[in-house]
């Protein structure tokens, strides 16, 4: 998310940096509001690091640099079944 608001930050456009990591720019907006200002350790402050975080399998949650977070930060990504959005209620 912080990596999303930085993209802005330097001059990518808005709606390609939405529709780069598949979010509406709406919920650009609302991140925007709630963490510009924040840095990495403050957002580890105000809120525990998850053991295990459930999504789908949009590409925003299948990325590198997502799974090498995951890893670093002692995560565990459990995804849904593809096809099954239901799972993801």
């Amino acid at each position: 998310m912080v990596a999303v608001l930085k993209q802005a930050e330097v001059g990518v456009p808005v709606a390609e940096v939405c529709r780069q990591v598949g979010i509406t720019e709406q919920t650009f907006y609302r991140w925007k509001k709630r963490y510009v200002g924040l840095d990495i350790d403050q957002l580890r402050a105000q809120r525990a690091t998850p053991k295990v975080l459930f999504c789908d399998n949009g590409t925003e949650f299948t990325s590198q640099a997502m799974d090498l977070w995951a890893y670093h930060a002692g995560v565990q990504i459990d995804f849904s079944r593809p096809g099954k959005p239901t799972d993801n209620a």
